[in-house]
């Protein structure tokens, strides 16, 4: 019973944190598609990433705007065919703790960027028969963008 109750907490949390969601928005994407010949699969390494900067106060709100990059795709040995996007994420939120904003910002990514991304990412890979594999349900984690990459993406 404990357990149901806590499950039940935590999805009432989330779907708080979902509904602070004021804007989400693909900036940018593109593809890299070098040729990867079909060998071994050994050779071949499949990657996911997931990125999110500090989140920033839009100057007279209580809202933040968030940069967040995903990619996805597969290399080998100096090829790489991937698909990646920029998204502009914009949220409510009273608190000023950037601990905690951070992690609301990760939140959002794991469970609003990355489920658009997996859309975008499977019509990509589908319509150009990329033969990329499928996204997982939501990345293992996100991590945090160091300020030069947030600056080119904001750039975007």
């Amino acid at each position: 019973m404990a357990l149901e109750k806590k499950s039940y907490y935590q999805a009432r949390e989330l779907d708080e944190k979902l509904s602070s969601i004021s804007s989400l928005v693909l900036l940018e994407f593109s593809t890299k598609l070098d040729v990867i010949a079909p060998t071994s699969d050994e050779n071949v390494t499949i990657f996911y990433r997931s990125a999110v900067n500090v989140p920033t106060l839009v100057a007279g709100s209580d809202k933040y705007v968030v940069i967040c990059h995903v990619s996805a795709g597969k290399q080998m040995e100096g090829a790489e065919s991937s698909i990646s996007a920029y998204y502009g994420l914009t949220f409510e939120s009273d608190s000023s703790s950037e601990d905690e904003l951070l992690n609301n910002a990760k939140l959002l990514a794991t469970y609003s960027v990355w489920g658009r991304f997996s859309v975008l990412f499977d019509l990509i890979n589908s319509q150009m028969e990329l033969e990329l594999p499928t996204l997982p349900a939501r990345p293992r984690s996100i991590d945090v963008m160091d300020a030069s990459h947030s600056e080119q993406a904001s750039e975007r």
